[in-house]
C-alpha cells in the first residue's frame, strides 16, 4: 500500500468512520461494537479519496442504518436487537453479495467487496433486514 492509500486509510478511520459509527448507534438506539477490517478496505489500484467515502457509505453504512431503522421501527424490535445483536464486524475483502452476510452468535458479519455493486443499496438493506429478522 502506497502513501496515498495510506492517508486515505487514516483519513476514513479519523474523520469520517466516527460519523458513519454514530449514524448506525442512532439508528439502533444502542451502543454495540462496529468493527472494520480496515487492512480489507485498502485497495493499491484506487487513490481517489471522494470514491473511497462514496463507497464505503453505500456499500455499508447506508444500508445499515435503513436495516436497523426497518427493524427498531417498535419496541419489538429494538429489544430484539438489543437482546441479540453483539457486535457488527465489515469485511470488505469478501462477498460481491448481500447474502454473504451473515448473523452469527450475536454477530452481524458484513462479507461484501468494497468497491463491488455500489449503488445496489436498497438490495442490501432488503436482504439484512430480513436475514436479522428471520434470526431474530
Amino acid at each position: 500500500m502506497g502513501l496515498a492509500q495510506k492517508r486515505i486509510m487514516q483519513e476514513l478511520q479519523t474523520v469520517h468512520f466516527p460519523n458513519w459509527n454514530k449514524q448506525v448507534i442512532e439508528a439502533l438506539g444502542f451502543e454495540i461494537p462496529l468493527e472494520v477490517k480496515w487492512e480489507t478496505i485498502e485497495h493499491e489500484n484506487y487513490e481517489d479519496k471522494n470514491f473511497y467515502i462514496e463507497c464505503m457509505n453505500k456499500v455499508y453504512f447506508l444500508p445499515l442504518v435503513a436495516v436497523f431503522k426497518n427493524i427498531c421501527q417498535d419496541d419489538m424490535g429494538k429489544e430484539a436487537l438489543k437482546a441479540n445483536l453483539k457486535k457488527i464486524v465489515i469485511n470488505g475483502k469478501e462477498g460481491i453479495s448481500p447474502s454473504q452476510s451473515k448473523f452469527e452468535n450475536g454477530n452481524l458479519n458484513i462479507n461484501h467487496e468494497v468497491f463491488c455493486n455500489i449503488d445496489e443499496i436498497k438490495q442490501k438493506t432488503d436482504y439484512w433486514t430480513k436475514m436479522l429478522e428471520k434470526a431474530l
